[in-house]
């Protein structure tokens, strides 16, 4: 029938043709539809999204007077010295000791075996991490802390560090695979491993550096300003290598930390025992200490992290996984 229709092959080509191309453009419309009508609202969301470019700025908070013009909470100059989390880690001496053989053996480098490898920058590591560790003597002896407070203060920052960023290691990576479930997608080897690699990328606790002695005065806080740019001489290898200058106080620096502090959050209370309720009523007055005062309208710093700000941390995480202190490319938290 096509042949007595089209009795020309140049008819039945063309209407081939016509067939083929109407099939790709309605393939193309369904997913056009597709994307437009079932799935519009996500991908608008992920296309605003980089549309917007947030940049943290630091908290000024001036005095807060009363009526009469008591102060209520103002901040107080201080300086904290901070170390750089990779030297606390660890990972400083070990990129040392990585960059030291290299320049130590360069073309020899690749062609050794991998053990021999392993040995020689245990023994270099061992020399940076030593010279690391060793350095904090002198910030103890300038700031007035024992070196075990300033270790004891590391250790935990490094364990609370690590902590966070498991966690949220765990969360983007429960994500990652639950957006490809709810897509029906296939999860192979391939994409878990890409999902993990891209779930530990570092946070932001990981690049910067933390204190380890908290408000020291400004004459201390300038020495150890100077201290910072001061370079020490080191030989990994022994004399016959060749030296590698580093800091003298590795990933040492000294950060503004202001306090904040509440003139009247403890105050005595003069009370009249005889306007008590009747159990409590007394004659003569007392004396009574009562803490917190006005703390309902000025905000309350606990000193320590209570059970329900590590459960509150989690559900916020999980709500918005991309606040967790992830570092972008362009620097951008």
């Amino acid at each position: 029938m096509l042949g007595r229709m089209l009795p020309k092959l140049f008819h039945r080509r063309l209407v081939l043709l016509s067939v083929l191309c109407a099939g790709a453009f309605g393939v193309m419309l369904l997913q056009t539809a597709r994307l437009a009508l079932l799935e519009n609202e996500r991908h608008a969301a992920d296309a605003e999204a980089w549309l917007v470019r947030e940049s943290w700025s630091p908290t000024v908070r001036g005095q807060i007077l009363d009526r009469r013009g008591r102060v209520l909470a103002t901040a107080v100059p201080g300086y904290s010295v901070e170390i750089e989390f990779p030297v606390l880690s660890g990972d400083w001496a070990k990129d040392r000791a990585e960059r030291y053989a290299k320049r130590l053996y360069a073309a020899e480098w690749g062609p050794l075996p991998a053990e021999r490898k392993a040995t020689v920058l245990a023994r270099f590591e061992r020399v940076y991490a030593e010279h690391a560790r060793a350095s904090w003597a002198q910030i103890a002896a300038l700031t007035g802390a024992t070196e075990e407070e300033i270790h004891d203060r590391a250790e935990r920052t490094v364990a609370r560090v690590s902590a966070m960023h498991a966690r949220l290691v765990e969360v983007r990576e429960t994500r990652a695979l639950a957006e490809l479930e709810e897509q029906g997608r296939p999860i192979t080897d391939d994409q878990r491993r890409r999902i993990r690699a891209r779930a530990e990328q570092p946070i932001r606790e990981q690049a910067i550096g933390h204190p380890v002695v908290p408000r020291v005065s400004d004459g201390v806080a300038f020495e150890l300003i100077r201290l910072a740019e001061r370079t020490t001489r080191l030989e990994p290898a022994g004399p016959q290598g060749p030296p590698d200058e580093v800091p003298t106080v590795p990933g040492l620096s000294v950060r503004d930390a202001g306090d904040r502090t509440y003139p009247h959050e403890v105050m005595p209370v003069d009370i009249d025992l005889r306007t008590l309720p009747g159990p409590l009523r007394g004659e003569g007055r007392a004396t009574m200490t009562v803490r917190g005062v006005c703390t309902h309208l000025l905000g309350w710093m606990r000193p320590r992290v209570f059970a329900e700000d590590q459960a509150a941390r989690r559900a916020f995480l999980e709500e918005h996984p991309g606040n967790g202190g992830l570092l972008t490319p362009t620097g951008a938290d």
